[in-house]
């Protein structure tokens, strides 16, 4: 549609390029790959001119954006609350000021609205929005609370199991059940500034309501750089005694793209390197584990 509105011939001949299946490479170069907008292709093609009528027509509606809730409904009945990271995307010639998610952007300036709007009257104003609840059926504590837990969230993929712990912790407290052990590695960048619920997981761990806290930071200069998946791998003698021993329930959360493939390959190598199985028995554990619910994954593109 934009290429028929483009008036310069070489410029309406790239933009057909990029909507044909010859173009597929360089439109994931240059737009998917680089989370190009509507706007970036206007500026880039300045002769495309398509109308207002036009555009509206094209344009879909945004697909929702799915958090994780880091509580537990038993901390109040009435809250959840969510993690984010404000996206940041690479700044353009024409836009040279900061580029960030739509998604994310808008929920931090609900946050700053929410931290600093008052009425004349000193009360804290409301601020309404739509929400879509997705049950997920599968990813939650196991029913027999004495098997041990390995959970595996780097980054805001430690959401979930925030509210996993909050919930051992209450009924814990509450009830007096004692749950199986319960290991955490979680990983970030640097150790101060994005260590999401430092002092939370410090608490957790303090109380016995996490057994274990192994952390991985790969870029800060005052720790050795690593991974979640060296981390584990590093653990991978306690880690198969737990799965193999001990019927241990395993849980990961965070991307898809890039940590689930890792993660999955570092469980692969510790079948082997502890467990003394082949990589085609080890591969086969694995899907077994996912088969039988035993390795259960909340993870996104």
């Amino acid at each position: 549609m934009l290429a028929q509105y483009t008036s310069d011939d070489e410029e309406s001949y790239k933009l057909a390029k990029l909507s044909s299946k010859e173009g597929a490479t360089d439109y994931g170069t240059l737009i998917r790959h680089q989370s190009s907008t509507l706007m970036d292709v206007l500026y880039t093609f300045p002769s495309c001119n398509p109308p207002l009528s036009r555009l509206i027509e094209f344009l879909l509606p945004l697909n929702p954006r799915y958090y994780s809730i880091c509580n537990s409904p038993l901390t109040s009945e009435d809250t959840i609350k969510i993690v984010f990271s404000l996206v940041h995307l690479n700044t353009r010639p024409w836009h040279p000021n900061n580029r960030y998610g739509l998604c994310t952007s808008w929920l931090k300036t609900l946050s700053t609205q929410l931290m600093t709007s008052t009425t004349s009257q000193g009360v804290k104003q409301k601020i309404e929005l739509s929400i879509i609840a997705r049950m997920v059926n599968t990813f939650h504590l196991p029913g027999d609370v004495t098997r041990p837990i390995i959970m595996v969230g780097p980054g805001t993929g430690v959401a979930p199991f925030i509210g996993f712990l909050e919930h051992r912790e209450r009924v814990n407290n509450s009830q007096g059940i004692q749950f199986g052990s319960a290991h955490l590695f979680f990983g970030c960048r640097h150790s101060e500034g994005d260590f999401l619920f430092k002092e939370e997981l410090n608490n957790f761990k303090t109380n016995n309501i996490l057994t274990k806290l192994e952390t991985a930071f790969s870029r800060d200069p005052n720790h050795q750089h690593h991974y979640v998946q060296d981390s584990m791998i590093e653990n991978g003698n306690e880690l198969i005694r737990l799965v193999l021993d001990e019927n241990a329930v395993i849980y990961l959360c965070g991307d898809v793209n890039n940590m689930a493939p890792d993660v999955r390959a570092a469980w692969i190598k510790i079948f082997e390197k502890f467990g003394g199985l082949t990589p085609e028995e080890a591969l086969s554990y694995l899907k077994e584990l996912l088969k039988s619910k035993r390795y259960i994954q909340d993870i996104w593109a």
